[in-house]
Protein backbone atom coordinates (compact mmCIF):
# COMPACT_ATOMS: atom_id res chain seq x y z
CA UNK A 1 0.00 0.00 0.00
CA UNK A 2 1.56 3.71 -1.04
CA UNK A 3 1.41 6.29 0.68
CA UNK A 4 1.74 8.86 -1.41
CA UNK A 5 -1.78 10.68 -1.63
CA UNK A 6 -3.18 10.98 2.00
CA UNK A 7 -1.92 10.66 5.50
CA UNK A 8 -0.82 6.88 6.94
CA UNK A 9 -3.21 5.72 9.91
CA UNK A 10 -2.57 2.86 11.54
CA UNK A 11 -5.98 1.60 13.69
CA UNK A 12 -5.84 -1.40 16.32
CA UNK A 13 -8.96 -2.92 17.83
CA UNK A 14 -9.47 -6.68 18.54
CA UNK A 15 -12.96 -6.43 17.08
CA UNK A 16 -13.00 -6.69 13.46
CA UNK A 17 -16.23 -5.06 13.06
CA UNK A 18 -14.98 -2.01 14.50
CA UNK A 19 -11.19 -1.97 12.99
CA UNK A 20 -12.29 -2.44 9.47
CA UNK A 21 -15.93 -0.26 9.99
CA UNK A 22 -13.33 2.99 11.17
CA UNK A 23 -10.71 1.89 8.30
CA UNK A 24 -13.51 2.38 5.80
CA UNK A 25 -14.47 5.69 7.22
CA UNK A 26 -11.23 7.18 7.14
CA UNK A 27 -9.97 5.84 3.37
CA UNK A 28 -13.07 7.58 2.67
CA UNK A 29 -11.52 10.71 3.60
CA UNK A 30 -8.74 10.09 2.04
CA UNK A 31 -6.87 8.58 4.85
CA UNK A 32 -4.05 5.81 4.22
CA UNK A 33 -5.53 3.30 6.51
CA UNK A 34 -3.80 0.13 7.81
CA UNK A 35 -5.31 -2.20 10.35
CA UNK A 36 -3.66 -4.60 13.10
CA UNK A 37 -5.94 -6.94 15.36
CA UNK A 38 -3.58 -6.80 18.55
CA UNK A 39 -0.87 -4.59 20.00
CA UNK A 40 2.04 -6.75 19.04
CA UNK A 41 0.94 -6.87 15.53
CA UNK A 42 0.75 -2.70 15.62
CA UNK A 43 4.04 -2.71 16.68
CA UNK A 44 5.39 -4.90 13.88
CA UNK A 45 3.59 -2.39 11.25
CA UNK A 46 5.12 0.77 12.93
CA UNK A 47 8.26 -0.65 12.95
CA UNK A 48 7.76 -1.44 8.78
CA UNK A 49 5.81 2.12 7.72
CA UNK A 50 6.34 5.37 9.60
CA UNK A 51 2.31 6.29 10.55
CA UNK A 52 1.60 9.95 11.47
CA UNK A 53 -1.44 8.66 13.37
CA UNK A 54 -2.40 5.10 15.61
CA UNK A 55 -6.10 4.90 16.79
CA UNK A 56 -6.34 1.71 19.13
CA UNK A 57 -8.30 0.27 22.09
CA UNK A 58 -6.82 -0.05 25.24
CA UNK A 59 -8.45 -3.18 25.99
CA UNK A 60 -7.20 -5.76 24.67
CA UNK A 61 -5.97 -9.66 24.52
CA UNK A 62 -1.69 -10.02 24.75
CA UNK A 63 -0.41 -6.50 25.36
CA UNK A 64 -3.08 -4.01 26.05
CA UNK A 65 -3.06 -0.62 24.65
CA UNK A 66 -1.65 1.46 27.42
CA UNK A 67 2.02 -0.93 27.18
CA UNK A 68 1.50 -0.72 23.68
CA UNK A 69 1.59 2.98 23.32
CA UNK A 70 4.56 3.23 25.22
CA UNK A 71 6.50 0.96 22.70
CA UNK A 72 5.42 2.83 19.93
CA UNK A 73 6.72 5.96 21.21
CA UNK A 74 10.27 4.34 21.61
CA UNK A 75 9.71 3.59 17.69
CA UNK A 76 8.76 7.06 16.88
CA UNK A 77 8.37 9.45 19.80
CA UNK A 78 6.50 11.85 17.73
CA UNK A 79 3.48 9.65 16.29
CA UNK A 80 0.18 10.52 17.27
CA UNK A 81 -1.91 8.36 19.32
CA UNK A 82 -5.46 8.22 19.73
CA UNK A 83 -6.86 5.56 22.56
CA UNK A 84 -10.29 4.25 22.42
CA UNK A 85 -12.18 2.82 25.56
CA UNK A 86 -15.64 1.94 26.17
CA UNK A 87 -15.34 3.00 29.47
CA UNK A 88 -16.47 6.20 30.54
CA UNK A 89 -14.36 6.12 33.74
CA UNK A 90 -11.59 3.94 32.58
CA UNK A 91 -8.26 4.11 34.19
CA UNK A 92 -6.46 2.87 31.45
CA UNK A 93 -7.58 5.88 29.63
CA UNK A 94 -5.32 8.47 32.41
CA UNK A 95 -2.63 5.80 31.70
CA UNK A 96 -2.38 6.26 27.94
CA UNK A 97 -2.36 10.09 28.17
CA UNK A 98 0.33 9.82 30.86
CA UNK A 99 2.22 7.40 28.30
CA UNK A 100 1.72 9.74 25.86
CA UNK A 101 -1.61 9.49 24.05
CA UNK A 102 -2.41 12.68 22.47
CA UNK A 103 -6.65 12.55 23.09
CA UNK A 104 -9.01 9.59 24.38
CA UNK A 105 -12.17 8.78 22.96
CA UNK A 106 -15.33 6.72 24.37
CA UNK A 107 -17.03 4.01 22.31
CA UNK A 108 -19.58 4.99 21.09
CA UNK A 109 -18.50 8.13 19.03
CA UNK A 110 -19.82 9.97 16.07
CA UNK A 111 -17.83 10.58 13.28
CA UNK A 112 -17.64 14.48 14.14
CA UNK A 113 -15.95 13.53 17.33
CA UNK A 114 -13.24 11.54 15.89
CA UNK A 115 -12.93 13.93 12.60
CA UNK A 116 -11.93 16.67 15.93
CA UNK A 117 -9.73 14.05 17.36
CA UNK A 118 -7.56 13.60 14.44
CA UNK A 119 -7.51 17.13 13.52
CA UNK A 120 -6.19 17.97 17.31
CA UNK A 121 -3.89 15.11 17.38
CA UNK A 122 -2.17 16.12 13.80
CA UNK A 123 -2.49 19.18 15.00
CA UNK A 124 0.28 18.08 18.13
CA UNK A 125 1.99 16.12 16.04
CA UNK A 126 2.90 18.65 13.42
CA UNK A 127 3.86 21.62 16.57
CA UNK A 128 6.07 18.38 17.58
CA UNK A 129 7.96 18.13 14.41
CA UNK A 130 8.35 21.89 14.07
CA UNK A 131 9.63 21.64 17.72
CA UNK A 132 12.51 19.22 16.83
CA UNK A 133 13.29 20.94 13.80
CA UNK A 134 13.62 23.97 15.59
CA UNK A 135 15.93 22.20 18.25
CA UNK A 136 18.05 20.37 15.95
CA UNK A 137 18.42 23.80 13.94
CA UNK A 138 19.69 25.37 17.30
CA UNK A 139 22.16 22.46 17.78
CA UNK A 140 23.72 23.07 14.90
CA UNK A 141 23.71 26.94 15.70
CA UNK A 142 24.86 26.61 18.29
CA UNK A 143 27.91 24.11 17.23
CA UNK A 144 28.86 26.49 14.43
CA UNK A 145 28.80 29.43 17.19
CA UNK A 146 31.21 27.40 19.63
CA UNK A 147 33.16 26.44 16.54
CA UNK A 148 33.58 29.69 15.49
CA UNK A 149 34.26 31.00 19.15
CA UNK A 150 37.12 28.66 19.07
CA UNK A 151 38.33 30.17 15.76
CA UNK A 152 38.24 33.04 17.15
CA UNK A 153 40.11 32.75 19.90
CA UNK A 154 42.79 30.70 17.67
CA UNK A 155 42.99 33.57 15.12
CA UNK A 156 43.55 36.08 18.13
CA UNK A 157 46.36 34.08 19.61
CA UNK A 158 47.83 33.73 16.22
CA UNK A 159 47.94 37.45 15.88
CA UNK A 160 49.60 38.22 19.26
CA UNK A 161 52.29 35.44 18.06
CA UNK A 162 52.41 37.10 14.73
CA UNK A 163 52.90 40.51 16.37
CA UNK A 164 56.13 39.37 18.14
CA UNK A 165 57.31 36.68 15.86
CA UNK A 166 58.86 38.66 13.94
CA UNK A 167 61.17 40.45 16.83
CA UNK A 168 61.93 37.20 18.65
CA UNK A 169 62.91 35.40 15.15
CA UNK A 170 65.37 39.04 14.67
CA UNK A 171 66.76 38.33 18.00
CA UNK A 172 66.92 34.77 17.69
CA UNK A 173 68.88 35.17 13.91
CA UNK A 174 71.53 37.33 15.85
CA UNK A 175 72.22 34.52 18.34
CA UNK A 176 72.84 32.18 15.35
CA UNK A 177 74.62 34.63 13.56
CA UNK A 178 77.16 35.01 16.49
CA UNK A 179 77.39 31.30 17.37
CA UNK A 180 77.91 30.96 13.48
CA UNK A 181 80.62 33.36 13.54
CA UNK A 182 82.15 32.21 16.75
CA UNK A 183 82.59 28.39 15.36
CA UNK A 184 84.19 29.75 12.17
CA UNK A 185 86.80 31.69 13.83
CA UNK A 186 87.79 28.49 16.36
CA UNK A 187 87.78 26.24 13.08
CA UNK A 188 89.94 28.59 11.69
CA UNK A 189 91.84 28.69 14.69
CA UNK A 190 92.32 24.42 15.21
CA UNK A 191 95.10 22.92 13.91
CA UNK A 192 94.97 19.46 12.64
CA UNK A 193 95.88 17.73 15.62
CA UNK A 194 92.07 18.19 17.18
CA UNK A 195 89.86 16.25 14.84
CA UNK A 196 86.94 16.02 17.79
CA UNK A 197 87.19 19.32 18.54
CA UNK A 198 86.35 19.97 14.52
CA UNK A 199 84.05 17.28 14.67
CA UNK A 200 81.98 19.36 17.32
CA UNK A 201 82.33 22.78 15.64
CA UNK A 202 81.15 20.76 12.42
CA UNK A 203 78.45 19.93 14.18
CA UNK A 204 77.80 23.46 15.90
CA UNK A 205 77.27 24.92 12.17
CA UNK A 206 75.17 22.13 11.12
CA UNK A 207 72.67 22.71 13.77
CA UNK A 208 72.91 26.98 13.37
CA UNK A 209 72.10 26.22 9.52
CA UNK A 210 68.87 24.01 10.75
CA UNK A 211 67.87 25.89 13.59
CA UNK A 212 67.97 29.06 10.95
CA UNK A 213 65.86 27.38 8.67
CA UNK A 214 63.26 26.55 11.62
CA UNK A 215 63.25 30.66 12.26
CA UNK A 216 62.53 31.20 8.43
CA UNK A 217 59.88 29.18 8.57
CA UNK A 218 58.67 30.91 11.55
CA UNK A 219 59.22 34.23 10.48
CA UNK A 220 57.15 33.13 6.68
CA UNK A 221 54.44 32.02 8.80
CA UNK A 222 54.46 35.48 11.31
CA UNK A 223 54.57 37.55 8.16
CA UNK A 224 52.40 38.93 5.42
CA UNK A 225 52.58 37.69 2.12
CA UNK A 226 54.48 39.62 -0.31
CA UNK A 227 54.88 37.41 -3.60
CA UNK A 228 52.27 38.81 -6.37
CA UNK A 229 49.94 35.91 -7.94
CA UNK A 230 49.73 35.42 -11.58
CA UNK A 231 47.27 33.47 -13.78
CA UNK A 232 48.92 29.65 -13.40
CA UNK A 233 47.87 26.36 -14.97
CA UNK A 234 47.61 24.28 -12.04
CA UNK A 235 48.82 20.75 -14.05
CA UNK A 236 51.62 21.86 -14.86
CA UNK A 237 53.35 22.87 -11.35
CA UNK A 238 52.16 19.54 -10.57
CA UNK A 239 53.77 18.07 -13.93
CA UNK A 240 57.14 19.87 -12.55
CA UNK A 241 56.89 19.04 -9.07
CA UNK A 242 56.15 15.47 -9.75
CA UNK A 243 59.07 15.32 -12.55
CA UNK A 244 61.72 16.01 -9.70
CA UNK A 245 60.68 14.10 -6.78
CA UNK A 246 59.21 11.06 -8.67
CA UNK A 247 62.34 8.97 -8.96
CA UNK A 248 63.37 9.62 -5.07
CA UNK A 249 59.49 8.30 -4.06
CA UNK A 250 60.38 5.04 -6.13
CA UNK A 251 63.94 4.33 -4.81
CA UNK A 252 61.61 4.32 -1.53
CA UNK A 253 59.19 1.57 -2.97
CA UNK A 254 56.42 4.52 -3.15
CA UNK A 255 54.49 4.34 -6.41
CA UNK A 256 53.58 7.59 -7.57
CA UNK A 257 50.43 8.12 -9.80
CA UNK A 258 48.72 11.15 -11.29
CA UNK A 259 45.07 11.99 -12.67
CA UNK A 260 45.19 15.59 -13.70
CA UNK A 261 41.87 16.85 -15.07
CA UNK A 262 42.49 18.00 -18.61
CA UNK A 263 41.57 22.03 -19.40
CA UNK A 264 41.67 23.16 -16.30
CA UNK A 265 40.77 26.74 -15.72
CA UNK A 266 44.07 28.84 -14.67
CA UNK A 267 44.21 29.92 -10.77
CA UNK A 268 45.36 32.81 -9.33
CA UNK A 269 48.44 31.59 -7.67
CA UNK A 270 52.10 32.22 -7.03
CA UNK A 271 53.95 29.40 -9.18
CA UNK A 272 57.00 29.20 -6.69
CA UNK A 273 54.60 29.14 -3.23
CA UNK A 274 52.56 26.28 -4.54
CA UNK A 275 55.57 24.19 -5.17
CA UNK A 276 56.35 24.64 -1.85
CA UNK A 277 52.87 23.70 -0.89
CA UNK A 278 53.16 20.33 -2.83
CA UNK A 279 56.71 19.31 -2.40
CA UNK A 280 55.82 19.50 1.52
CA UNK A 281 52.94 17.33 1.53
CA UNK A 282 54.48 15.03 -1.02
CA UNK A 283 57.05 14.46 1.37
CA UNK A 284 54.90 14.67 4.35
CA UNK A 285 53.46 11.67 2.24
CA UNK A 286 57.13 9.74 1.58
CA UNK A 287 57.77 10.44 5.45
CA UNK A 288 54.30 8.35 6.25
CA UNK A 289 55.36 5.13 4.32
CA UNK A 290 59.09 4.28 5.20
CA UNK A 291 58.27 0.68 3.81
CA UNK A 292 56.53 1.71 0.67
CA UNK A 293 53.28 2.74 -0.45
CA UNK A 294 51.32 4.56 -2.93
CA UNK A 295 50.97 8.09 -3.66
CA UNK A 296 47.83 9.82 -6.01
CA UNK A 297 47.62 13.01 -6.40
CA UNK A 298 44.48 14.01 -8.31
CA UNK A 299 43.57 17.62 -9.70
CA UNK A 300 39.24 18.24 -10.96
CA UNK A 301 37.22 21.50 -10.74
CA UNK A 302 34.03 21.17 -8.39
CA UNK A 303 31.43 23.60 -7.87
CA UNK A 304 30.64 24.78 -4.05
CA UNK A 305 28.35 27.57 -3.85
CA UNK A 306 27.91 28.87 -7.27
CA UNK A 307 31.88 28.88 -7.15
CA UNK A 308 34.49 26.72 -8.64
CA UNK A 309 37.16 25.78 -7.28
CA UNK A 310 40.54 23.96 -8.63
CA UNK A 311 40.99 20.90 -6.40
CA UNK A 312 44.63 18.84 -6.19
CA UNK A 313 43.86 15.85 -3.87
CA UNK A 314 47.16 13.71 -2.27
CA UNK A 315 46.52 10.72 -1.00
CA UNK A 316 48.87 8.47 0.30
CA UNK A 317 48.30 4.55 2.55
CA UNK A 318 50.77 5.73 4.56
CA UNK A 319 51.08 5.28 8.81
CA UNK A 320 47.72 7.77 9.21
CA UNK A 321 47.05 11.02 11.63
CA UNK A 322 45.75 10.19 14.70
CA UNK A 323 42.31 12.71 15.44
CA UNK A 324 43.92 14.80 18.07
CA UNK A 325 47.01 15.72 15.84
CA UNK A 326 44.82 16.09 12.43
CA UNK A 327 42.90 19.11 14.30
CA UNK A 328 45.61 21.09 15.39
CA UNK A 329 47.83 21.03 11.71
CA UNK A 330 47.00 24.55 10.76
CA UNK A 331 48.32 26.37 14.05
CA UNK A 332 50.64 24.04 15.67
CA UNK A 333 53.91 23.93 15.16
CA UNK A 334 54.51 20.49 13.91
CA UNK A 335 54.89 17.73 10.94
CA UNK A 336 52.94 15.02 10.75
CA UNK A 337 55.83 12.54 9.91
CA UNK A 338 55.32 9.50 10.52
CA UNK A 339 52.12 9.89 11.87
CA UNK A 340 54.07 11.63 15.27
CA UNK A 341 53.96 15.30 16.50
CA UNK A 342 57.74 16.83 15.22
CA UNK A 343 59.18 20.16 15.11
CA UNK A 344 58.40 21.98 12.07
CA UNK A 345 56.13 24.55 10.12
CA UNK A 346 55.85 23.00 6.78
CA UNK A 347 52.04 22.21 6.64
CA UNK A 348 50.83 25.54 8.36
CA UNK A 349 53.01 27.62 6.51
CA UNK A 350 51.08 25.42 3.61
CA UNK A 351 47.82 26.48 5.16
CA UNK A 352 48.43 30.38 5.35
CA UNK A 353 49.91 30.43 1.83
CA UNK A 354 45.73 28.81 0.47
CA UNK A 355 44.38 30.74 2.67
CA UNK A 356 45.96 33.64 1.17
CA UNK A 357 44.58 32.89 -2.39
CA UNK A 358 41.17 32.58 -0.57
CA UNK A 359 41.40 29.19 -0.20
CA UNK A 360 41.71 26.27 1.85
CA UNK A 361 42.71 23.15 3.00
CA UNK A 362 40.83 19.83 3.90
CA UNK A 363 42.31 16.82 5.33
CA UNK A 364 41.02 13.26 6.10
CA UNK A 365 42.94 10.29 7.48
CA UNK A 366 42.42 6.97 9.33
CA UNK A 367 45.44 5.45 11.70
CA UNK A 368 46.92 2.70 9.58
CA UNK A 369 45.42 3.10 6.19
CA UNK A 370 46.61 6.49 5.17
CA UNK A 371 46.00 10.30 4.72
CA UNK A 372 44.08 12.68 2.06
CA UNK A 373 44.63 16.25 1.86
CA UNK A 374 42.30 17.94 -0.52
CA UNK A 375 43.42 21.77 -1.49
CA UNK A 376 40.68 23.98 -2.55
CA UNK A 377 41.65 27.05 -4.46
CA UNK A 378 39.52 29.45 -6.11
CA UNK A 379 38.79 30.11 -9.98
CA UNK A 380 38.73 33.72 -10.66
CA UNK A 381 35.32 34.74 -11.72
CA UNK A 382 35.07 36.82 -15.19
CA UNK A 383 34.07 40.16 -13.04
CA UNK A 384 36.96 39.96 -10.80
CA UNK A 385 40.71 40.97 -11.63
CA UNK A 386 43.08 38.61 -12.85
CA UNK A 387 45.82 41.06 -11.16
CA UNK A 388 44.54 40.27 -7.60
CA UNK A 389 47.01 39.82 -4.61
CA UNK A 390 46.88 37.67 -1.82
CA UNK A 391 44.45 38.65 0.63
CA UNK A 392 46.71 39.56 3.58
CA UNK A 393 49.27 41.03 1.59
CA UNK A 394 49.54 44.84 3.12
CA UNK A 395 52.18 47.39 3.08
CA UNK A 396 55.01 46.77 5.92
CA UNK A 397 55.40 50.03 7.99
CA UNK A 398 59.36 50.29 7.77
CA UNK A 399 59.36 54.24 8.63
CA UNK A 400 60.57 54.16 11.90
CA UNK A 401 62.18 50.59 11.89
CA UNK A 402 65.44 50.13 13.10
CA UNK A 403 68.35 48.33 11.71
CA UNK A 404 71.18 46.97 13.22
CA UNK A 405 73.13 44.67 10.40
CA UNK A 406 75.75 43.62 13.54
CA UNK A 407 75.05 43.69 16.62
CA UNK A 408 77.27 41.77 19.05
CA UNK A 409 79.57 43.28 21.23
CA UNK A 410 76.67 42.01 23.93
CA UNK A 411 77.48 38.71 23.48
CA UNK A 412 81.37 38.70 24.11
CA UNK A 413 82.94 39.39 20.62
CA UNK A 414 84.05 42.41 19.78
CA UNK A 415 83.67 43.94 16.13
CA UNK A 416 87.12 43.28 15.30
CA UNK A 417 87.06 39.49 16.09
CA UNK A 418 84.07 39.32 14.02
CA UNK A 419 86.11 41.12 11.22
CA UNK A 420 88.56 38.59 11.04
CA UNK A 421 86.28 35.66 10.59
CA UNK A 422 84.24 37.11 7.96
CA UNK A 423 85.06 36.33 4.51
CA UNK A 424 85.13 40.11 3.33
CA UNK A 425 85.01 43.43 4.29
CA UNK A 426 81.49 44.56 6.31
CA UNK A 427 80.51 47.93 7.92
CA UNK A 428 78.11 48.21 11.13
CA UNK A 429 75.26 50.86 10.24
CA UNK A 430 71.99 51.49 12.37
CA UNK A 431 69.48 53.53 12.35
CA UNK A 432 66.02 54.47 10.73
CA UNK A 433 65.15 53.16 7.03
CA UNK A 434 64.64 56.94 5.99
CA UNK A 435 67.90 58.31 7.54
CA UNK A 436 70.28 55.39 5.97
CA UNK A 437 68.39 55.79 2.92
CA UNK A 438 68.91 59.50 2.63
CA UNK A 439 72.45 58.77 3.32
CA UNK A 440 72.58 56.16 0.25
CA UNK A 441 73.50 53.62 2.73
CA UNK A 442 70.37 51.67 1.29
CA UNK A 443 68.16 51.34 -1.58
CA UNK A 444 65.05 50.10 -2.32
CA UNK A 445 63.79 47.35 -4.34
CA UNK A 446 59.91 47.00 -4.32
CA UNK A 447 59.81 46.72 -0.72
CA UNK A 448 62.86 45.40 0.41
CA UNK A 449 66.01 47.26 1.51
CA UNK A 450 69.06 46.32 0.59
CA UNK A 451 72.78 47.71 1.34
CA UNK A 452 74.68 49.35 -1.00
CA UNK A 453 78.07 49.25 -2.27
Amino acid sequence: MTMENGIPILVVDDEHGMRSGLADVLEEKGYQVSTAESGYQALERAKRIPFHLVIADLRMPGLDGVEMIEKLKKIDPGIAIIAMTAYASDLLGTEALKNGAFDCITKPFTIEEMDMAIEKSLRRRELYQEKKQLSEELDKARERLNMMEEQLIRSRRASTVGRLGAGISHEVKNLLGIISVSAHYLKDKLDNGTPKAAKHLENIEREVRRSNEIVVDWLNLCLPATTAARPTQINEVIEEVTSLIEHQLSLQNIETRRACQENLPEVMVNPNEMKHVLINMILNAQDAMPQGGSLKIETRMKDKNGRNYIQIEITDTGCGIPEEIRRSIPEKFLTTKGGKENVGLGLPISYKIIQNYRGWIDVSSEVGKGTTFVINIPVPTAQEDKGFKPEIEQEANTAEEILSLIRSSQFGMTLAEVAIALPHNFEEISGTINKLAGEGKLEKEGKLYKATG
